[in-house]
């Protein structure tokens, strides 16, 4: 398998072993292109990292970040556990091969009637937020205790990480939880999860969270209870996509430096060095190190490849639209890479086919000079894009997908009047 680098070759840009203007040609843009290459490289990528200082590894993946079967089907062949937010992406995930055994929850308020029929049936862990979880999940009848998990509430400072302490236990009310629930002996505590931030480029910013689930393990174990588990959560980087700078905007794109795998692999060892450090310092035994990644797994192995349909002063107007790719681009700097780059280079503003003022896919930046008709493919799109596109001014784009051997097999259809319309009771009901 060649995971390969988007590189340029004679100025025509491939993805590993192909040429992507033959990959996707006589296709309607705009549209998504996964690489099923890269998706496996990606979980063998965090799965090595992770291991490397010793510890037994479960990868969950974040099914939010990207439902499609497209996605699912690849991971569920890779041993790959997930995590879901509701009922649907759980019958969802079924259809593709995974069972409930594979799959942990997790709801700011949990759903009780997914609950009650899912829990039965082998869910393998509920995440907890909130001590009102613990009543709810209570009142679901099982013959054996409930697998749960602590989310621990994020402490460190700032204004946007302020929203994230709106969930998660603190240290005190965990071991308040803790103590109800052995009087019970309805649920199991077996893990506790924290949740550091997205896209952390730095490994330290796991260090202090990690500290905590220790230390909490640790008076949990005065308890009686033995965590198996401590979870680092999401955050882990995709490796291609960066901070929003002036320089990266000014920077051309040449494609893929270095081999974004290999960076990924080493920031888990790196990840992993930290949770063993932090383990050994709180005097906590071997525990499973899970994570549950979204970006890291999905955001660089799919492209989005779009058209320039005109180019007006410094504007360059494409075919897709800040819809289809939601996170601000005043945030992250993506690679905009042509299928054929020309060596002359342009700053150039990037807008998107609506006219909704903040449909724009970047500002200022460096880019090979763009014409009418050329094909330009938005790198790390992967993660938050189509599922969380919305139909604004506009529908949702096709999925294809990219095989090892070159061919290139359609998972989504491009939206049409169908889809605009079909839960309209006007017309359906």
């Amino acid at each position: 398998m060649d995971q390969g680098l988007l590189h340029y070759r004679n100025r025509e840009l491939w993805w590993g072993k192909h040429a992507l203007a033959e990959v996707v040609a006589g296709r309607a843009t705009p549209f998504f292109l996964v690489h099923e290459g890269r998706l496996r490289a990606n979980v063998r990528a965090l799965r090595r990292g992770l291991s490397a200082a010793g510890s037994s590894v479960v990868l969950r993946y974040c099914v939010k970040t990207h439902a499609e079967p497209a996605v699912l089907d690849v991971l569920a062949r890779e041993d790959v556990e997930l995590l879901v937010a509701h009922a649907q992406e759980a019958t969802l995930a079924r259809e593709c091969g995974f069972s409930l055994s594979r799959m942990a929850y997790q709801r700011p308020v949990l759903e009780t009637e997914f609950l009650r029929t899912a829990v039965p049936q082998g869910l393998m862990q509920v995440h907890l937020s909130r001590p009102e979880d613990v009543d709810t999940l209570e009142q679901v009848e099982t013959q054996a205790p409930i697998p749960v998990s602590f989310r621990i509430r994020n402490e460190a400072p700032g204004p946007w990480l302020l929203l994230t302490r709106r969930l998660g236990f603190s240290d005190d009310t965990a071991l308040r939880t803790a103590r109800s629930m052995l009087r019970t002996q309805r649920l199991r505590l077996r893990a506790v999860n924290l949740y550091a931030g997205t896209q952390l480029t730095s490994v330290e910013r796991f260090r202090a969270g990690l500290a905590r689930c220790f230390r909490l393990a640790r008076r949990l174990a005065d308890l009686g209870i033995s965590v198996e588990e401590v979870n680092v959560g999401g955050g882990i980087p995709s490796p291609t996509l960066g901070p929003a700078s002036p320089r990266a905007r000014l920077r051309r794109d040449e494609g893929e430096q270095q081999d974004p795998v290999e960076a990924l692999e080493r920031f888990c060892a790196r990840l992993a060095e930290v949770f063993d450090e932090e383990r050994r310092r709180a005097g906590v035994g071997p525990v499973t190190l899970a994570a549950e990644p979204g970006r890291s797994v999905v955001g660089n192995a799919v492209v989005m490849v779009t058209t320039v349909q005109a180019v007006q002063d410094r504007w360059a107007f494409l075919d897709a639209s800040r819809n289809h790719l939601g996170e601000s681009p005043l945030a992250w700097t993506r690679m905009i890479l042509p299928l054929r780059a020309r060596r002359e280079s342009a700053l150039m503003n990037l807008s998107g086919p609506t006219l909704n003022t903040m449909d724009f896919l970047d500002l200022v930046r460096r880019v090979p000079q763009l014409e009418p008709g050329d094909l330009v493919a938005l790198h790390d799109a992967g993660a938050y894009s189509i599922s969380r596109a919305p139909r604004y001014a506009g529908l949702n784009p096709a999925i294809h997908v990219l095989r090892d051997d070159g061919t290139v097999a359609l998972a989504r259809r491009a939206e049409d009047y169908r889809d605009l319309t079909s839960a309209m009771v006007r017309f359906h009901g």
